[in-house]
């Protein structure tokens, strides 16, 4: 009855009919947006009551008096506004670099009307727009979607239908549903930014509306460029909303008084919203039972929040809440670098790529000697994995198609060796992302302005060359690289509560609810526990960390390892009587031929694991590397000089093969070992690299290589035409053993792209010049044709030596038929006969060796 009575009075009342509608749109009480019920919850109704609040005021606000009005009362004229709150569309950016690489961010040509925005990109609660603070930002946000959602439905659809939306999922199915989402994301980040409950925040909205009415802007305005945009934001939220949100409580407070009924009750005392005076207070002691606030770090954010001009006093501080839930991932850093360096000290050089994706952290922690050190490590490294597993998402730019697995112990150990490929992108990304939080945060705490008290312990004095009267104090930071960092380095952020003791409750009446904070000191602790003794981390070599180095794949990671030693450290080949040549060529019962110079160590087929001794080559390789000596000195001396090379010696057979070796040695000995293992590692290789070849491909092999003449070490005899057949078969095998053992490179790849240029230089004898490998290395050769090739080269080299072989005996048969012939026919024939056989055995010799 009252709304038919209300609905047959409103035409005659004296209000304007846009008001009319929906006055009597609230009171039949059908509108989704704020209908209420009696099963309405107490948050709901509260969020409704703000809703209706604000719907109201801008209905009696003519729409060109407040772009806020327009929004409810005519939305359909907008679309071709720029509106409040709304972001700008990230391809309207115009990106510049400065000479220091600096970027900076304009925008350009921004798209008029509304730019769709999902609810999760808003969910940051330090979410910031142009000049808008958070609390700014999220009010007048808060504003916008309760206006846009009480428009009406036509002009509603209207002004959400953008052609310029290309994106399937920016597309607003339901404009009235996605405008409530916002509402109650934007009411529930304003609780946690107030640290207050529902009922707080819906008085301090209340007053904030009140303001607006009280104080009404009547300049007419229209938002049609950016610059507009943002001189009505920065003017609103000074005029309605600072005041308001410098102290929350207290605004709720003055608020609730002006609401409240005079009743003097005890509720009334204890929550001290009576307006009292002095003889009151000294009569009934109403400060007897009074309310208090608890300290918190939430109530903490929330003082800052409405703390006047807090920026610029308290920069490092107003920097901390910015980074603060990014500074708690940080310190996962160290855990997880810590189990991956663990793990590749003792896995490096010994563990094949395939056995690293069989092998899991169980059966690793199982068959380790210490165990219940490295599970207490693992666990820890588990629970910092799984912690940041949601925010790995990419690395190095490229987004990862799976999600970052759950780390458990039945995972295999390749999840936490470094490598930029495959399963090991993971733990890359991880790193990437967690270096690159700590960089960016000790970037902005650079970036503040000198002079900040809790920064001093960071200052330095600089002066300028060009006027050396004028000194300027500047922070400073230590960069590192990530792999020489400690712990202490590594910001390990936890919120520490004994900070909050540096606070009190306000002694007034009626504000035994807000609490002071000193700032100075808040400010000054944190600054020294994130930033004492950190340190800017820095890659090493475009690499975070050192890349795990598989068994048998040093040249993977290093292709010129062997030429950057012999570059620090001058090598020179072994002496024979060190370690017991063969003297001649010679040919192996698995018929796999070994050239004299390259022939392999007597001593290492006595030893137990022949890849055992090549894994510790390697890792004595890569020390040398990094930290070279005296070429004199001996490789046992060198080895116990280092500590982390005694794992070497742990080996009795080991030492007696290094025995008397030089550092000058080190290459040499690596590649006769690695001689002896390549013969049997190459008769596994892939089926890929070992297709037949066409006559074509031989014919070709024959026009390069030079399978005539026997060459020193040296190179001499080298014809300028030809390759020599045992480089040719040198670098063959090695590029096998040491590149197409992994199975990384294609098949299909010519050879020649690989072995002809200098990527892969060290694969060749030093004493082969580089214009016979370009010029005569085959064109054609695939690699899925290496295998057979090398056969081929061999079996070549068979036949060459075995017919130079049957030349010299033919050769020496008829050197003796002459012999004979002479002695029979001439008077000196039997001294002439043994002169002539020692020259025809001369020169038969001489052809041997030539």
């Amino acid at each position: 009855n009252a709304i038919i009575w209300l609905r047959n009075r409103l035409p005659i009342m004296n209000f304007d009919q846009f008001y009319k509608d929906k006055l009597l749109d609230l009171i039949e009480n059908t509108n989704q947006l704020y209908n209420i019920f009696p099963e309405t919850c107490q948050t709901e109704l509260l969020i409704k009551s703000v809703i209706i609040h604000t719907i109201a005021l801008h209905s009696c606000i003519p729409a060109a008096n407040s772009p806020l009005a327009t929004y409810l009362q005519t939305l359909r004229a907008c679309k071709n506004t720029y509106i409040l709150a709304s972001r700008v569309d990230t391809d309207d950016f115009l990106e510049l670099t400065d000479a220091l690489g600096n970027f900076t961010r304009i925008e350009k040509a921004t798209r008029l009307g509304y730019v769709y925005e999902s609810v999760k990109s808003r969910s940051y609660i330090n979410y910031r727009l142009r000049d808008l603070t958070p609390v700014f930002y999220r009010i007048l946000h808060f504003i916008v979607h309760i206006l846009i959602a009480a428009a009406s439905d036509a002009d509603r659809n209207e002004f959400f239908n953008n052609s310029q939306q290309s994106n399937e999922n920016e597309i607003i199915q339901d404009p009235l549903v996605y405008c409530q989402n916002h509402i109650v994301n934007d009411w529930q980040i304003l609780t946690r930014l107030f640290d207050c409950d529902d009922e707080t925040l819906s008085l301090v909205l209340h007053s904030i509306l009140y303001s607006i009415s009280e104080n009404p802007n009547e300049a007419i305005i229209r938002l049609d460029t950016v610059e507009k945009r943002r001189a009505w934001e920065n003017e609103f939220a000074q005029r309605y909303i600072k005041s308001k949100v410098v102290n929350a409580r207290h605004t709720a407070t003055d608020f609730q008084k002006k609401i409240k009924d005079n009743e003097r009750t005890l509720e009334s005392e204890i929550n001290e919203t009576l307006d009292v005076d002095e003889t009151y207070q000294i009569n009934f002691r109403p400060r007897i039972w009074r309310r208090i606030g608890k300290a918190s770090f939430e109530n903490l954010q929330a003082y800052c929040v409405g703390y006047p001009n807090f920026a610029t006093e308290f920069p490092f501080l107003s920097l901390f809440f910015e980074y603060q839930e990014q500074l708690a991932l940080i310190k996962n850093l160290i855990p997880i670098i810590k189990f991956s360096k663990i793990l590749s000290s003792m896995l490096c050089y010994k563990l094949k790529r395939n056995d690293a994706r069989s092998l899991t952290f169980e059966q690793f922690l199982n068959n380790n000697e210490s165990p219940e050190n490295l599970y207490e490590v693992f666990k820890n490294f588990t629970e910092a994995w799984n912690s940041i597993r949601e925010h790995v998402v990419q690395f190095e730019y490229h987004e990862f198609t799976t999600q970052m697995p759950e780390m458990k112990s039945s995972l295999p150990v390749v999840y936490a060796l470094f490598e930029k490929r495959d399963e090991s992108l993971y733990i890359c990304g991880a790193i990437e992302l967690l270096a690159n939080l700590q960089n960016e945060f000790l970037q902005q705490v650079l970036a503040i302005k000198p002079g900040c008290p809790s920064l001093r312990f960071l200052e330095g004095r600089f002066i300028n060359n060009a006027q050396r009267h004028v000194s300027q104090h500047h922070y400073y930071i230590e960069s590192l690289a990530l792999s020489e960092a400690r712990s202490k380095n590594i910001i390990n952020y936890e919120w520490n509560p004994i900070l909050l003791s540096y606070s009190q409750c306000n002694l007034e009446l009626g504000r035994g609810q807000e609490i002071q904070y000193e700032l100075h000191k808040i400010e000054a602790e944190l600054a020294y526990s994130l930033l004492f003794n950190k340190a800017h981390l820095n890659k090493n070599e475009s690499l975070w960390l050192d890349v795990f180095s598989y068994h048998q794949e040093l040249f993977s990671t290093s292709r010129t390892i062997l030429s950057e030693i012999r570059d620090l450290i001058p090598q020179e080949q072994i002496p024979p009587e060190k370690l017991g040549f063969s003297a001649t060529a010679t040919y192996n019962t698995s018929s796999r031929f070994t050239f004299s110079d390259l022939n392999a160590i007597d001593t290492v087929s006595t030893f137990d694991n022949p890849t055992e001794l090549l894994s510790k080559l390697e890792i004595l390789l890569c020390f040398l590397k990094r930290i070279s000596g005296d070429r004199e000195m001996k490789i046992c001396d060198y080895i116990n000089k280092w500590e982390r090379l005694s794992a070497l010696n742990e080996t009795p057979q080991f030492q007696k093969i290094i025995n008397g070796l030089r550092l000058k040695h080190a290459v040499a000995l690596y590649e006769l070992v690695e001689e002896k293992i390549a013969d049997v590692e190459i008769e596994y290789l892939s089926d890929k690299y070992k297709e037949r070849l066409q006559q074509n491909l031989k014919n070709e092999i024959n026009s390069g290589v030079d399978f005539e003449q026997s060459h020193g070490t040296g190179g001499s005899g080298i014809s300028k035409l030809k390759i020599p057949h045992k480089a040719f078969a040198v670098v063959l095998k090695r590029f096998m053993f040491r590149y197409l053992t992994s199975e990384m490179y294609n098949s299909d790849e010519v050879l020649a792209n690989y072995l002809a240029g200098n990527a892969f230089i060290d694969c060749w004898p030093t004493w082969v010049p580089d214009d016979v490998i370009r010029d005569k290395f085959p064109k054609s050769l695939l690699a899925a044709n290496i295998y057979d090739a090398y056969q081929y080269t061999i079996q070549n080299v068979k036949k060459a030596i075995s017919h130079k072989i049957d030349n010299s005996r033919q050769k020496e048969a008829l050197s003796r038929m002459n012999s004979s012939s002479s002695a029979r026919g001439g008077s000196h024939g039997n001294r002439g006969g043994r002169g002539g056989g020692r020259r025809g055995r001369g020169r038969g010799g001489n052809n041997l060796d030539k």
